[in-house]
């Protein structure tokens, strides 16, 4: 393959890459109002409750805050199965709850591309 050509396969690598970090960076609440499953003020909302839970929890009173997809559905912002398709869809996890460890599988997630870009920068590099 000549030079100009490697590169230019390498750059579209790249960028590629590039999308797909950023994409894994995008938070949940984030995705589900870009693709118009919830209001920003029905996040603000969500987001209060889901901080007044955490600060309660906090001080030993109360179970902990809900995850925030949880707090949304139970709100009626939004059907379970939309938001876990808006998740599945954005990120590419394979989640089956919205009480699945989803932070956990975008963080691994996002690792992942992270390293694989640093790899690919790497050996564009050297080429």
């Amino acid at each position: 393959m000549p030079s100009g050509e490697k590169q230019s396969v390498f750059a579209k690598i790249k960028a590629a890459l590039m999308r797909a970090l950023k994409d894994y960076e995008m938070l949940m609440g984030e995705v589900l109002t870009e693709k118009g499953l919830i209001t920003g003020a029905q996040l603000k909302e969500a987001l209060k409750l889901q901080s007044d839970q955490f600060l309660r929890h906090k001080d030993g009173v109360g179970a902990g805050s809900e995850p925030l997809g949880v707090i949304i559905v139970r709100l009626g912002f939004a059907k379970e199965q939309d938001v876990l398709n808006a998740i599945r869809e954005h990120y590419g996890i394979q989640v089956e709850s919205l009480r699945d460890d989803i932070a956990g599988m975008v963080r691994r997630k996002r690792q992942e591309a992270k390293t694989a870009l640093e790899n690919h920068t790497a050996t564009g590099e050297k080429a």
